[in-house]
């Protein structure tokens, strides 16, 4: 039985180890099927990357390939529209020469037959004023004769007392006369020289700014892309002891500029210990305590270093600007960027490109009006011709006054021609002073009462639209109608006329104007007015005081007669001819200072 034992075991042992063995072999035989699983899907992976790749760079070159297609497309494109653009503009440029070359034609025909007109209205009126003047001069006649048989014993009497004066003072003062006449030639020839050399440099000056805004212009338009500064508001008001605008603090000016933008006003502000409440659509404001109102300003430092500013700057100008969506406001262009844009539709440009330092870019194009920035973003654009008018604050309404046409033109001119100052007579005498640089309108005695003054730009059609001043002022250029007229003699010289007028100097004597001619000399007859100076003619002029109350002059001396201009220089009368004078205006006898003024 212990052999069958162990035998068992040996056969369960021998067993034991075969099925070892099997096992092992089994999980060799498993280990190489799943290594070369393994290699086999390794290989295959390997295979599979390589024709990834393969196609990558297959993909790869057919997209060089399109993408060298499409760029030549589009350079073939962009080639057909370049030259479709140039032939557009040939065409836009010719249509508008011809349409030029049509309006010069019609302007001209315009211009011949306003010619043509004006020249028979002048005919017309010299015809009237001839026949008015022989039918005064027949009147007077008619008077002179019945007053001399009335008077004919006495006026004999006086011509020989006449004669006998005459006789003695032409003995003495027959060397005098000659030597007076030879200084009063070289004084005429000497005011003639300076008036000459004045209006020369007037000229020159005007020539000057005129090439330079051109050159400025040709340099304007050359730019294809205007690079300008954004422009920053500032608020001013008018300080009336200063006589002169002051910036408000930075802080004030700030919270006036916030409100305007976003329409929040009235605005209440405090300011050297006073409470103010500012009206910004009137462009006033009240001191809440006492109720005094002072005139505010805002503008814009548009500076864009312009040497001819004063050149451009008069007359009508055309303002572009664009609507902002968001506010549904038109927002104002900067004055230079409006002049560029406004030279380059005029020169034929389909578009401009304008750059506002800080990053904003644009596009302007004159075809549809439309503003176009980097994002594709569309504004509409409008351009209205704007006429410039003139206004003063009236403290006691209180408002801003536009002030008559009549005015408003004159100082439009001196302020185009680059005047810093101009100054108007009104038609009671009253002298006002208009300061064009520091926009102050001063008035009364000595020039003490100080407003503000402002220029506006308003849109041609609503520039009518004016409210009376409260002193209506017309300029001694213009024609008045007195009633009655003085003529007021000076002990000043004539050079001093500057400082009768910023003085008020009263005058020396005081002569009523009678209807009909006034002769006036150092010897000038009955009736006539005596200047007894030695440079004055014995019958030097003659103002005529008509029916329809217009003063004529007609000077008959050697030493000239002169009317002081708005200018600031006298201009001599021609002898023999007659020239009407305007009430206010001051006349240079010789050297002795008259004006003629309403009673």
């Amino acid at each position: 039985s212990t052999q069958s034992t162990w035998g068992a075991r040996r056969l369960l042992e021998e067993e034991d180890a075969k099925r070892r063995a099997q096992e092992e072999e089994a999980r060799r035989l498993q280990e190489e099927e799943e290594n070369r699983r393994r290699a086999e899907a390794e290989k295959r992976l390997k295979e599979e990357e390589e024709a990834r790749q393969r196609a990558h760079e297959e993909l790869r070159k057919r997209e060089l390939e399109e993408a060298k297609r499409r760029e030549q497309e589009e350079n073939q494109r962009r080639l057909l529209a370049e030259q479709e653009r140039i032939r557009k503009e040939n065409e836009e440029r010719q249509r508008l020469e011809e349409a030029r070359l049509r309006e010069e034609a019609e302007a001209r025909r315009r211009r011949e037959e306003e010619e043509l007109r004006r020249r028979k209205e002048e005919e017309d009126r010299r015809r009237r004023e001839e026949e008015e003047r022989k039918r005064q001069e027949d009147m007077r006649r008619r008077a002179e004769e019945e007053d001399r048989r009335r008077k004919e014993e006495e006026a004999r009497r006086l011509r020989e007392e006449e004669d006998r004066r005459k006789r003695e003072l032409e003995e003495i003062h027959k060397r005098e006369e000659e030597s007076r006449r030879r200084r009063e030639e070289e004084e005429a020839r000497i005011l003639e020289l300076r008036r000459k050399e004045e209006e020369y440099r007037r000229q020159q000056e005007m020539a000057q700014r005129q090439r330079k805004l051109e050159e400025e212009e040709k340099d304007l338009i050359s730019q294809q892309q205007l690079v300008v500064s954004a422009p920053t508001q500032n608020w001013q008001y008018f300080n009336e002891e200063l006589g002169q605008w002051v910036n408000f603090p930075y802080e004030i000016s700030d919270a006036l500029e916030r409100s305007w933008k976003t329409d929040s006003h009235p605005v209440q502000y405090s300011f050297e210990g006073h409470v103010f409440i500012a009206n910004l659509l009137e462009m006033f404001a009240k001191e809440n305590r006492t109720g005094k109102s002072v005139a505010i300003h805002r503008y814009s430092t548009d500076d864009h270093n312009l040497d001819s500013n004063h050149t451009a700057r008069g007359g009508p100008v055309v303002i572009w600007s664009s609507l902002n969506p968001l506010t549904q406001k038109q927002e104002r262009f900067p004055d230079l960027v409006s002049r560029v844009l406004e030279l380059k539709m005029k020169s034929g440009f389909p578009s401009a490109d304008i750059l506002v330092l800080g990053g904003l870019k644009f596009t302007i194009r004159f075809s549809d009006m439309m503003q176009v920035n980097d994002q594709q973003q569309f504004r509409r654009v409008n351009r209205v011709l704007h006429q410039p008018v003139w206004e003063r604050f009236n403290p006691s309404i209180p408002a801003w006054e536009r002030l008559t046409h009549e005015v408003s033109s004159y100082l439009e001119e001196n302020f185009a021609a680059g005047e810093q100052s101009a100054e108007i007579l009104d038609d009671n005498g009253g002298n006002h002073q208009f300061d064009m640089k520091r926009m102050v309108h001063a008035s009364g005695e000595g020039h003490r009462f100080m407003v503000g003054l402002r220029r506006e730009l308003v849109p041609a059609e609503h520039s009518d639209q004016a409210q009376p001043p409260a002193v209506r002022m017309s300029a001694t250029r213009t024609r008045s109608r007195p009633k009655r007229a003085q003529l007021l003699i000076y002990s000043m010289k004539a050079d001093d006329v500057e400082e009768v007028i910023n003085n008020r100097i009263q005058p020396q004597k005081t002569y009523p104007l009678q209807s009909g001619k006034n002769p006036i000399g150092r010897a000038p007859g009955v009736g006539g007015i005596t200047l007894d100076y030695q440079t004055v003619s014995r019958l030097h002029c003659v103002l005529e005081l008509s029916s329809d109350n217009n003063i004529w002059i007609q000077d008959h001396s050697s030493s000239g007669s002169y009317i002081y201009t708005s200018s600031r220089t006298y201009v001599q009368i021609q002898p023999g001819r007659n020239i009407q004078v305007q009430p206010g205006s001051f006349i240079a006898l010789a050297d002795v200072l008259v004006r003629v003024v309403n009673e």
